[in-house]
Order: structure tokens, then sequence, then C-alpha cells
């Protein structure tokens, strides 16, 4: 694969056309099993890794809301109220 520019997986998206391109070259002939298994792996790795960079986004998100001056709970309770609460059951 030398002077081939490298694949930008930065998406599950980006991730599933990859793993069919990889399909394609395997009924091909272009590449082997084993190395398409290989990649295959990994790139079930870099998709659980993309989701969870996406879901701590949202929690982020989530946070910033509660956090700021206008974000109570739904009681009316502040944030850190509902921490020292979650904590105190733990």
């Amino acid at each position: 694969m030398a002077g081939k520019p490298n694949v930008r997986l930065e998406t599950i998206g980006d991730v599933s056309r990859f793993l069919g391109k990889l399909i394609n070259k395997v009924e091909r002939g272009q590449v082997d099993g084993g190395t398409a298994g290989r990649l295959a792996y990994i790139a079930n790795i870099l998709i659980g890794a993309l989701k969870d960079s996406e879901l701590e986004g949202r929690v982020k998100k989530l946070e910033n809301l509660l956090d700021s001056p206008s974000g109570k709970g739904q009681q009316g309770t502040s944030l850190d109220a509902n921490k020292r609460l979650h904590q105190s059951r733990f």
C-alpha cells in the first residue's frame, strides 16, 4: 500500500464504507482473507471508540446544560445536589 494516501476513518459511516470496499477487494482477490479479518477486527474496535466518543460528547453537553445557572433538574434541584444524592447511595 506504499504511495497511497491514508484512509480517513473519522465517522461510523467512513468505517462502513471502508469495510464495504474491503469486502469487494476480498471478493476480487486483491486482499487475502487473513488481512481482511485483521482489518475488520480493528475497524470494529474503531466503531466502538467512535460510539463512545459520540456518547461522551452528548453527556458533556448535558452536564454543561445542567451546570449552567439556569440548569435545574426536574424537581428544581441543582446538579450539585443530585451529585451528592447519587454519591450518598453508593
